[in-house]
């Protein structure tokens, strides 16, 4: 365990953290106690029609009193998004998932790159291979995602687009992308063109801000047996999952923070919901927020009991029981 854990510090992992990485791995994760179920009134608030638009209007009104930023994690490569169509390439099988795609072809939002009349595995063969559009290697968000009259969003357009609703503060809308370190400079300049092209349609100012998955949040797999998989003679680490984006979130400077996965987008005609809730859960924040700082006040100036117990009401409220 020694020799890994020297590995994991020559990778980049801090000494503190391979350490309990590794007492991680040698006790096995522990099951959580569970002492009830998030339910309506016990963790989980329920608003109606009425109550969601007077807090997203509340929202409209004082969004300009709080910093706000919208979280954007987008450093995954499409990989996933095309493992049907990587399967049927490699090994000449269809499978459920191609079929579905080969079917819809002519609607797919990037159809028109592709030589849609050519056989099967020439399209597999336009879209994969590295020669050509090598589509699974791209950054998720730089992918054609929606198709519109007149034009073709990438998921990256789109959260700019989405940004304006209600990611806005200072007069600017601001974003944060997490980007690979692979594709950075090449997303970057491709944000940076699509911002000002939006920035004149919508008539907005951007923020754009970028920072990589940091490399000491890599974690290390193992195989069936329990032993690390190797690279030779180190050590094999592969990138941590979303979670691992805690640090890069924590160095964020803001009131509030949107967080929105790259491909979790919808075209315009599906938004205004979308839209709606954000607003409705940034305004019941603003609000919560407003309150408990006023249960502060109170209590600093009156630690009677039934200040107290009014502050007891508003923690309960907020999901958390106390003993």
């Amino acid at each position: 365990m020694e020799s890994l854990i020297q590995d994991m510090i020559q990778a980049g992992v801090p000494e503190d953290l391979a350490y309990e990485q590794c007492r991680l791995i040698e006790r096995g994760v522990r099951y959580v106690d569970l002492f009830s179920s998030a339910s309506i009134q016990n963790g989980i608030s329920k608003l109606d029609a009425a109550q969601v638009d007077v807090l997203a209007e509340s929202y409209d009104q004082r969004s300009q009193e709080v910093t706000v930023l919208k979280f954007v994690p987008a450093s995954g490569a499409a990989t996933r998004m095309f493992k049907d169509l990587i399967s049927e390439w490699k090994t000449g099988e269809p499978n459920p998932g191609s079929d579905l795609f080969f079917e819809q072809l002519s609607d797919i939002p990037f159809a028109h790159l592709l030589d849609i009349a050519a056989a099967r595995e020439e399209i597999l063969e336009q879209l994969l291979s590295t020669e050509r559009l090598d589509m699974d290697n791209r950054p998720k968000g730089s992918i054609l995602f929606h198709r519109y009259p007149d034009e073709v969003r990438t998921a990256f357009e789109e959260h700019l687009v989405e940004g304006v609703e209600y990611a806005s503060s200072g007069g600017k809308v601001h974003l944060h992308f997490t980007l690979s370190p692979d594709h950075i400079e090449d997303v970057k300049s491709s944000l940076h063109a699509w911002a000002k092209d939006y920035a004149e349609r919508l008539d907005c100012t951007y923020d754009l801000q970028f920072s990589i998955q940091l490399p000491f949040t890599d974690t290390v797999p193992f195989d069936l047996q329990g032993r690390p998989l190797m690279n030779g003679e180190r050590v094999l680490t592969r990138p941590g999952g979303h979670g691992s984006l805690i640090y890069n979130l924590n160095k964020l400077d803001a009131d509030m923070i949107f967080i929105k996965n790259i491909d979790n987008v919808v075209p315009d005609k599906h938004r205004g919901d979308t839209v709606r809730y954000k607003k409705a859960l940034a305004g019941m924040l603003i609000e919560a927020r407003k309150e408990a700082r006023g249960m502060i006040s109170d209590l600093k100036a009156s630690d009677d009991e039934a200040t107290r117990a009014r502050a007891i009401h508003f923690l309960e409220r907020m999901g958390l029981k106390l003993e």
